[in-house]
């Protein structure tokens, strides 16, 4: 057989989705939104400019020193003040608007989902 069609056999055989990924059931909101498949990116768009450790007072536009989103167990900390202050109807976090509702959701239901662990 010509070596380029083992390549071939051998790339297919590769490709395949790793069974952890494989194996999650995407019909459960909790399976999908982890740390990693939501929360970080969320924080990071939406919460880090200002709740982030590495930020001086004068740089936190007013987010108290501590108040920190940057870390998973930092984010945790404050999981009931982000329901309050970004993800209920009388939100009022960022103060320049945020995501979109359907974003807003996802975060609402994340964190109830970390509670919930």
């Amino acid at each position: 057989m010509p070596w380029w069609r083992s390549l071939g056999a051998l790339v297919v055989v590769s490709c395949g989705e790793p069974a952890s990924v494989a194996s999650i059931d995407t019909s459960d909101p909790c399976a999908r939104l982890t740390w990693e498949t939501f929360g970080e990116g969320y924080l990071r768009s939406w919460c880090m400019g200002c709740h982030h450790q590495a930020l001086t007072d004068e740089d936190r536009a007013g987010a108290p020193v501590g108040v920190d989103f940057d870390t998973e167990a930092g984010a945790a900390r404050h999981f009931e003040r982000i329901l309050a202050r970004a993800a209920s109807p009388d939100r009022d976090m960022p103060p320049v608007g945020g995501s979109s509702e359907t974003e807003r959701e996802r975060l609402q239901t994340w964190v109830q989902c970390e509670l919930d662990r």
